[in-house]
């Protein structure tokens, strides 16, 4: 494999050449390759950059240039000399950066300044230091930097972003039997995003849910010092409520549905009140080899007629199969998701 550079002899930095890759085959015949095909890695002091078919000169100073195509390797030795052109700066590009509470910000040692004319470059910039009660709050704010070479400043922004607030929960046990402990909780950030994260829980006594009553179990939060308390409430008083997801009998309703389903796995073995959680029988539902997303859902009716209904817990089961990995459980007051997957099994009572 060769390379081929368009007017290698009078390189000029911040200009586009044109570049060829050839492979040579043992036949003697060969064929130009697609640059975007091609792997490209530079050495030495110049820089350059394939974009497009073309050949950017980024940085004066001998470079060589490689290219890597299934196994065979090529290689073209340039000299870039430098662009002397009075160039005006027109900006520097803006730098944005997130840190935590009282953490000092990881700013870059270099900008990127675009000029008038020519590709844009690197410099080196000095920032300031940031002061400790900018850091001792969450908000964002501005530091300065001093570029090498030119007079503008860099700007850049900081924001101050962490956990501000976590959830609490709360469940409800029969007597002597052990309280089901969420693996995450909802997490508030100063940012306004609510994602979550993972809890781990202090230990419960068997004599905590021995008999009526309420307690609380503290939790650690994954990410943050906050913590979070599971409000347990133990109760003699237990009805096993009826699977309002199941079909009736004489009635399309309640009606499974989803977006896309396997022929073989019908979206009906959803809520056909047949519970199987292996392959005797596969009762479940998949969209295995169809799309990478799917959705599935459960239409409530009352005597064929659709109509709303409250839902006080959802159990949802996955079925692992040939070694596709199981979802991220998610738990909350209100569902359990237990890691079985690529099966779905819908209950709500």
């Amino acid at each position: 494999m060769s390379l081929e550079v368009e007017n290698a002899a009078t390189l000029k930095e911040d200009q586009t050449v044109g570049i060829k890759v050839l492979a040579h085959y043992q036949d003697g015949t060969q064929a130009v390759l697609k640059a975007d095909k091609v792997t490209f890695s530079t050495t030495g002091e110049g820089d350059v950059a394939v974009r497009k078919g073309m050949l950017e000169l980024h940085k004066p100073g001998q470079v060589t240039l490689k290219a890597q195509f299934e196994g065979a390797e090529g290689q073209i030795d340039l000299n870039i000399q430098a662009n002397t052109e009075s160039k005006v700066v027109q900006a520097i590009r803006p730098v944005s950066v997130v840190t935590g509470l009282n953490q000092e910000p990881s700013l870059p040692a270099t900008v990127t300044v675009e000029y008038d004319k020519g590709f844009p470059k690197v410099h080196k910039v000095t920032w300031q230091a940031v002061a400790k009660e900018d850091l001792a709050k969450y908000h964002s704010f501005d530091v300065l930097g001093k570029v090498e070479g030119i007079e503008k400043e860099a700007h850049a922004k900081v924001s101050v972003e962490g956990i501000i607030a976590v959830e609490e929960v709360s469940v409800t046990t029969p007597v002597a039997e052990a309280p089901q402990l969420p693996e995450s909780v909802r997490t508030y950030h100063s940012n306004g995003q609510v994602s979550s994260a993972k809890v781990t829980w202090d230990a419960i006594e068997p004599s905590q849910y021995a008999q009526e009553g309420k307690f609380t179990v503290t939790g650690h939060v994954e990410g943050t010092q906050l913590p979070t308390k599971l409000h347990v409430r133990v109760s003699a008083q237990t009805e096993t409520g009826a699977n309002i997801s199941d079909q009736w009998t004489g009635s399309e309703l309640p009606l499974a549905f989803a977006s896309d389903s396997n022929p073989s796995d019908s979206v009906a073995n959803v809520n056909d009140k047949l519970i199987s959680y292996n392959n005797q029988p596969a009762n479940r539902w998949t969209n295995w080899n169809r799309t990478s997303e799917a959705s599935v859902g459960i239409l409530f009716g009352d005597s064929g007629i659709m109509s709303k209904r409250s839902v006080d817990n959802l159990n949802v089961a996955f079925h692992e199969d040939h070694g596709v990995g199981a979802l991220n459980p998610m738990s909350s007051n209100t569902m359990s998701v237990q890691k079985l997957q690529q099966f779905l099994r819908i209950q709500a009572s």
